[in-house]
């Protein structure tokens, strides 16, 4: 492959990312589906004592998904883009006991992607922050997200 064609293909794959993440933010909600399979949009009562993870066929017909189910979706189609990626998971905040099932839960799930010698994370979990961000390295995505 040429340098124009490696060029080329690493800038088509980043303009997808791109598109996705435009669809992904129209099409997909934060929600989830408890062990009743009864939805659950934009809160998280009762989120410790029912949630359930849903496989990625849910998420999309659902359109519906934790950060955990998002994250899934999007390593999916980077995977099948053959794009460089791992996915995260840090908890923000826990109260002091974690027994206590009526406590909201605090946790951040974010993807990174490598791609040009760049890393890069789509954010959607978190509604204030959608978009595609770009870092120096890993080191520096994980620290922004922690």
């Amino acid at each position: 492959m040429s340098d124009f064609e490696e060029v080329y293909h690493e800038n088509r794959k980043y303009k997808i990312t791109r598109r996705y993440t435009r669809i992904h933010e129209r099409k997909y909600k934060i929600g989830w589906l408890d062990i009743n399979n009864e939805k659950h949009i934009g809160n998280m009562k009762n989120f410790r004592r029912l949630y359930r993870t849903m496989t990625i066929e849910e998420t999309i017909s659902h359109g519906i998904g934790t950060c955990i189910e998002q994250v899934n979706l999007m390593s999916m189609l980077l995977n099948k883009l053959n794009i460089p990626n791992k996915m995260f998971c840090t908890r923000i905040y826990e109260g002091d006991n974690f027994n206590d099932l009526e406590a909201e839960e605090h946790m951040h799930c974010f993807v990174l992607y490598y791609l040009n010698n760049k890393v890069y994370q789509i954010e959607h979990p978190s509604w204030m922050r959608i978009g595609i961000y770009e870092f120096a390295s890993e080191e520096a995505a994980i620290k922004r997200n922690k």
